[in-house]
């Protein structure tokens, strides 16, 4: 298998990184490739099976949006033909039409995908998350300066939030699910806080790979915040 992680020297944010050592870890047996901010990416003249895209700044994200628009069709090319992509944080608000950023204004996006973002420094969006995809009870965190909006016939939602705003105050719907494209603006390291989701993830991508070596812990440490989560003893910082 190849792997790309894009950007992958200032998309690491948060616990993003330590999405970083699980795939060095997972796939440590196949080619992982870290392609950096100003680097060509390799999946634009290279087949790869997966990509992967985390949490930047304002400032990285803007760069990385412009390095990506030559590489527009190369990308729907991928999606199309069932390459995975895991996509999280404000990664995912490249791929959308556009981002109104409140000091850039208005920037075209990759447009493979049909929501747009706003962002604002004012107010901070902080929640926890408790969703279900598949059947699968989902935990996150979100911490981000941007709300997306998706268009009015958009059909290809990740998940619904119980608890927790999705991608804009106003909706629980959450992220893309698009063939093999998972994308959420939910924080890093979201696998690792969703065992058997990643079980399930990296059992598509190849039954082979192998789970971190305390995937039993994080089971364990799974449960005990889904019953938290659901106990009603924590309030959400930010409110819809």
């Amino acid at each position: 298998m190849v792997i790309e992680i894009l950007a992958h020297e200032v998309a690491a944010l948060y616990g993003e990184h330590g999405h970083q050592l699980l795939f060095e870890h997972v796939f440590k047996d196949h080619q992982l490739i870290k392609t950096s901010l100003v680097e060509e990416p390799y999946f634009v003249n290279h087949e790869v099976d997966f990509i992967y895209l985390g949490a930047l700044s304002e400032k990285h994200q803007f760069t990385l949006l412009h390095k990506l628009l030559p590489y527009r069709e190369r990308l729907k090319e991928l999606i199309e033909k069932e390459t995975t992509f895991f996509i999280t944080g404000n990664g995912l608000d490249i791929f959308g039409t556009f981002i109104d950023y409140e000091e850039l204004g208005i920037v075209e996006g990759l447009k493979l995908f049909d929501f747009h973002t706003i962002q604002r420094y004012q107010p901070r969006l902080n929640n926890y998350i408790l969703g279900t995809f598949e059947g699968l009870e989902l935990t996150a965190h979100k911490t981000q300066f941007s709300e997306s909006f998706y268009g009015e016939d958009f059909q290809h939602i990740f998940f619904e939030t119980q608890q927790g705003f999705g991608m804009n105050r106003q909706t629980n719907k959450e992220g893309v699910f698009y063939k093999k494209f998972y994308g959420t603006n939910c924080m890093g390291p979201f696998l690792l806080l969703n065992p058997l989701f990643m079980k399930a993830f990296l059992n598509q991508l190849n039954p082979t790979l192998p789970l971190p070596t305390n995937y039993d812990t994080l089971v364990e440490a799974y449960h005990q915040r889904l019953e938290e989560f659901k106990s009603g003893q924590y309030y959400q910082l930010t409110k819809s």
